[in-house]
């Protein structure tokens, strides 16, 4: 290769380099993209009902899950706690708000600026509706109490009598297990 070809070649990857670093530093400024999501206000009825229906051993309550329940009836945080020992801690329900907040955030965002509208937008709701593939099969049902009480999350006033319903009915079946 002759020097000028070389300067070329690196003229080249120079150029490149800075339209690519400039097409992925985002939007100028400080702007951010900080989606809306539901308060952890209230969020300790929907963490019962959630860890009741969908955070057992057996489902998002194991370390092997990529969305996780944290709770009482499966995966613990903190030292000393087991499944089945002590009530779910704060920690715990901080952990489950932040597994489920950040599962298409997007999407969540969007549902929740708009008052918890057509909810069946979120995979979460989906999968658990059965409505999407789910290896665990429905854990509600449209309308039942807890559907009830996560879609109301998402509007931003919590249902705290579907959740407490949600919390002591036992969940569905599931399918192979």
């Amino acid at each position: 290769m002759t020097m000028r070809q070389s300067f070329r070649s690196s003229q080249w990857l120079a150029l490149a380099a800075a339209v690519l670093s400039g097409a992925c530093s985002g939007p100028p400024g400080d702007q951010t993209f900080a989606p809306t999501v539901p308060t952890m206000e209230n969020f300790e009825k929907v963490s019962e009902a959630l860890e009741w229906h969908c955070g057992t051993l057996d489902c998002h309550g194991n370390s092997a899950r990529n969305m996780r329940i944290y709770g009482n009836n499966g995966i613990r945080f903190g030292k000393g706690l087991s499944p089945g020992s002590e009530s779910t801690t704060d920690a715990e329900r901080l952990l489950t708000y932040e597994a489920l907040i950040a599962v298409a955030p997007e999407v969540l965002g969007q549902i929740v600026s708009q008052r918890g509208a057509r909810p069946e937008r979120w995979i979460v709701i989906t999968k658990g509706r059965g409505t999407e593939h789910h290896k665990g099969g429905s854990r509600m049902l449209l309308h039942d109490a807890t559907d009830t009480c996560v879609t109301s999350w998402l509007t931003g006033v919590v249902n705290g009598d579907a959740c407490d319903a949600a919390a002591v009915v036992a969940p569905p079946e599931i399918p192979g297990f």
